[in-house]
């Protein structure tokens, strides 16, 4: 039970002020049911990470493969029978379960087909589309101009890729605490450097 006197009582403030990625916060907060209690636990809120970067993986995959030109008629019928679930789970008594369970099963069938080369250019703009819909109701993933930045923040970004290429780690370490105090946080891949911008950093 949370109390303030044993000292597990948290504010949205406290969180935040924790630097806890807000859209995880509130991925965490709808996934629970309306009429049901929610048992707030880190590991629970680090649960909710792990699925909503699952899904921002999957929409930079969408947006960053260069997918051959075409379309497969598998991927239209997917997203239709994803919105149909996803909606039939909201009109029942917001049973977010299910809506949530659509979603991820569209993910999971979907990067399964373009693991085997048929995904084209097409489908994946249905996907992309499919999802950002989704999150119409949801609001989990930031929005585009969220994280429009500044050149000067771009380039700064850029010159932390290059000094981590040119493995000056150092540098490139102190530049990504720097970007961190400005609310970009960065993630390095083997296919580059990602970034997303997280409200509620100072």
């Amino acid at each position: 039970k949370m109390s303030k006197s044993k000292g597990n009582f948290y504010t949205l403030r406290d969180l935040l002020a924790k630097n806890v990625d807000p859209y995880a916060l509130r991925f965490l907060l709808l996934s629970t049911h309306y009429r049901k209690m929610l048992n707030f636990t880190f590991e629970a809120l680090e649960g909710a990470s792990s699925s909503l970067k699952r899904i921002n993986d999957f929409l930079y995959e969408l947006k960053n493969r260069p997918f051959e030109e075409g379309e497969n008629k598998d991927i239209s019928r997917l997203v239709k029978e994803t919105n149909q679930k996803f909606i039939a789970g909201l009109g029942d008594d917001l049973n977010i379960s299910v809506a949530l369970r659509a979603l991820f099963e569209m993910i999971r069938k979907a990067n399964i087909l373009i693991s085997q080369g048929k995904v084209y250019s097409k489908d994946g703009e249905k996907l992309i589309s499919s999802i950002l819909s989704l999150d119409s109701v949801l609001a989990v993933l930031p929005r585009e101009e969220e994280e429009a930045l500044s050149s000067k923040l771009m380039k700064k970004i850029e010159e932390r890729e290059k000094a981590r290429t040119d493995k000056n780690y150092e540098l490139a370490d102190q530049m990504r605490k720097e970007l961190l105090k400005q609310g970009i946080v960065l993630e390095d891949t083997k296919d580059g450097v990602r970034w997303k911008v997280v409200k509620g950093k100072e």
